[in-house]
């Protein structure tokens, strides 16, 4: 809620009416330390998925997390990835960058985002190779067609995570009682 206040008061008083935010980060960025950049990109995050956003303001925001996601810090971007993984309000164009990243990132938010598609899914399983592929079986929620095809091309850690997740299944928020968040290992479980 602080940033959000800062951001509010600056955009008041700067001169220049577009992108004052993102010129102001972008300066700031160059001469932050990875751990300040880390701490910024998830108090950005945080701020763009709260409601009390105005569309503007929130326009800037994510024009600052574009810019995060090709930031050089693993670091900076892990922690834009935890900080959005989850959120249903995320900006789809972040989630699939950040899916794209490095396999110890990607995987976090493959492992989450209710933003990505089943097909989408599917290409991480078939291209994504073996961290994607552990990530997206490890999913609280995963259409069973796209369960078997990991049992069916994974490796063993894939097929051991899909067992855990059909042992201990914990739904996601959005599907508590979802039929396929209790059934969609089934055919996997089966095979072993």
């Amino acid at each position: 809620m602080k940033l959000i206040k800062l951001a509010l008061a600056f955009r008041k008083s700067a001169a220049t009416p577009e992108l004052r935010i993102v010129r102001r980060f972008l300066a700031w960025s160059q001469a932050a330390a990875d751990d300040q950049r880390v701490n910024v990109a998830t108090m950005l995050a945080r701020a763009y998925l709260s409601q009390a956003l105005p569309d503007d303001l929130r326009r800037e925001f994510e024009i600052c997390l574009a810019l995060i996601v090709e930031d050089a810090s693993t670091s900076v971007r892990r922690a834009l990835a935890i900080a959005i993984a989850d959120a249903d309000a995320a900006p789809r164009h972040i989630v699939l960058a950040l899916a794209d990243d490095r396999p110890e990132i990607a995987a976090i938010v493959l492992a989450k985002s209710p933003v990505l598609t089943e097909a989408e899914l599917k290409s991480y399983a078939v291209s994504g190779g073996d961290g994607k592929q552990l990530a997206l079986a490890r999913r609280a929620s995963l259409p069973a067609s796209l369960a078997a095809f990991l049992a069916e091309n994974g490796r063993q850690e894939v097929a051991i995570a899909l067992i855990e997740i059909a042992e201990h299944p914990s739904p996601p928020k959005s599907s508590v009682g979802s039929p396929i968040a209790s059934s969609r290992t089934a055919p996997c479980v089966r095979r072993f």
